[in-house]
């Protein structure tokens, strides 16, 4: 799951806070597919995937999308 978010934010522009970048801002692309625009330039992941095995758990929580 993590790798999936991971390539879905680089695929559509999205940085690991949630903030599309200038380059993104531009074309027709999806976002609203996978991602709920919460303000002006927050992008926020529609679904939730759950993983309890406890090295994937940390390797979420200190990586840059732990945001």
């Amino acid at each position: 799951g993590f790798e999936f978010w991971k390539r879905l934010c680089a695929e559509h522009g999205i940085n690991p806070e949630g903030i599309l970048e200038d380059f993104a801002t531009e074309g027709t692309d999806r976002k609203d597919v996978f991602f709920y625009q919460s303000d002006d330039e927050h992008y926020i992941p529609r679904a939730v995937l759950l993983d309890l095995e406890p090295r994937v758990i940390h390797t979420i929580m200190n990586s840059p999308y732990s945001k």
